[in-house]
């Protein structure tokens, strides 16, 4: 029979691991889909990216340039985790 202190790890593992899975479902899943469908309504509108990459090349940091990569880390990420099972 497993003492107190293995119940007690065990629940305290189990719980962070279910924190964190309800975390990744509902706040980053549902964040990145969010910015796929904004950026997916954007990129449909050729009038539309041309003034966004107008204006995101006079940023300092957001150019046309950092946007088009992070969006690329962003859709990575959300393949990774439809992948794992998220």
């Amino acid at each position: 029979m497993a003492s107190q202190q293995a119940w007690d790890d065990f629940n305290t593992l189990r719980s962070q691991m279910d924190y964190c899975e309800g975390l990744i479902s509902a706040c980053v899943k549902n964040e990145l889909a969010k910015v796929q469908a904004e950026a997916e309504a954007i990129m449909a509108e050729p009038a539309r990216v041309a003034a966004v990459t107008a204006l995101a090349d006079q940023h300092h940091k957001w150019t046309s340039a950092a946007i088009i990569a992070y969006y690329n880390r962003l859709m990575t990420l959300q393949a990774y985790l439809v992948a794992q099972g998220f």
